[in-house]
């Protein structure tokens, strides 16, 4: 087994609980957080790694991308790691420092588990106050563009959402309007933004989750070929130019009737994770074709929020406190309802991030 030798240290330390612990430092042992299952001590490892190849291309690139300050923040993000021990044997991550950068695959990962815990907690609440919510997974596009033309096509899908929500109610298919007065409870909604490698250009689009009333399988229902029609309606509404063709579309339902209630709020925070992934990058053999596409992800984030809900999901969300998991606030170290007044600690270990062998190690 590998292991690194160094001079064990142990010290006390006192919480806002008043209650003293030791923190174990020194003792070569290499992570292994047991929290969810046995991969994740490979996770954290793996992110932070990507988190300082992202780093480097940034600091290769010919134009300042990222300022001193955002980059140092990213090349030392989660750099020490203090993990509480449990007396099952499981680890819960107590103190971390994220830089919050939203090209950080580091804080992606952690953002991708709040959002999915969040989810997961307001779909449970929406269908205990209304059993028979019924949800279905919508996926909307527009044709790839360049570069220069990623911020208006984004603009342009997320108004073109806005209309689709809430449409005109002269100019409006009448399928619709309907489904809208009468089905439509909320919605989730997450934008996207893939490159290919192949073509040389960006596909931004959005993966929502709609909540229904169960009449929307009934009198409501809109097909798939509706969907596209009323989806062309709402881009054409908010084009410069004429959508002159039929977007593709993803149109699916989910079972509500699982005998196993788990695999539904599951499968529903699954869409619903961060959708942002900046690791894709790193795909990119060509390193200046990796820094214009790099380039391109930090302009569309500025100021830009690729979440967000109505409806039934807003009203839960604020309900329950769910905080904004893009705001430089949000809390990456504590996910859900993990806090350390439910856990019984033994005592603290914390582990540094070694550049050389790649590891976290106590």
């Amino acid at each position: 087994m590998f292991s690194i030798q160094q001079d064990k240290e142990i010290f006390q330390v006192k919480f806002n609980n008043n209650d003293d612990y030791e923190i174990i430092t020194g003792t070569g042992e290499i992570l292994q957080d047991t929290k969810y299952n046995s991969t994740k001590a490979k996770n954290w490892q793996e992110y932070k790694a990507n988190s300082l190849k992202i780093a480097e291309l940034i600091e290769q690139s010919p134009t300042l991308i990222l300022d001193n300050v955002k980059l140092e923040r990213l090349k030392h993000c989660a750099d020490t790691l203090l993990f509480a021990n449990l007396e099952d044997g499981s680890k819960r991550l107590r103190q971390a420092y994220f830089c919050k950068n939203r090209v950080c695959p580091m804080c992606q990962w952690r953002r991708s588990l709040k959002m999915y815990n969040n989810v997961d907690e307001i779909t449970r609440e929406m269908l205990k106050q209304e059993p028979k919510t019924r949800f279905i997974f919508l996926t909307l596009t527009i044709r790839n563009c360049k570069k220069e033309n990623l911020v208006d096509s984004i603009n342009l899908l997320n108004n073109a959402f806005t209309t689709l929500i809430k449409p005109p109610r002269r100019k409006a298919p009448t399928i619709l309007k309907k489904f809208v007065d009468n089905s439509y409870l909320g919605y989730y909604k997450a934008l996207e933004v893939t490159y290919s490698r192949t073509n040389k250009d960006y596909h931004p689009h959005l993966h929502c989750i709609i909540a229904v009333k169960p009449n929307y399988f009934g009198y409501y229902y809109i097909s798939y070929v509706k969907w596209q029609e009323c989806w062309k309606f709402a881009l054409n509404e908010n084009s410069k130019e004429e959508i002159d063709y039929y977007p593709e579309i993803d149109i699916k339902a989910i079972k509500t009737n699982f005998s196993n209630d788990k695999l539904q709020y599951k499968t529903i925070a699954e869409v619903a994770k961060y959708p942002l992934k900046s690791v894709s990058i790193l795909k990119i053999k060509n390193k200046v074709e990796a820094i214009s596409v790099l380039d391109a992800f930090i302009k569309v984030l500025y100021n830009r929020k690729f979440v967000s809900m109505g409806g039934a999901f807003y009203r839960i969300q604020r309900q329950l406190s769910k905080e904004d998991i893009e705001g430089d606030n949000t809390d990456l170290v504590h996910i859900g309802n993990d806090v350390d007044k439910t856990l019984n600690i033994v005592s603290y270990t914390m582990y540094k991030y070694d550049k050389k062998f790649g590891l976290y190690i106590c």
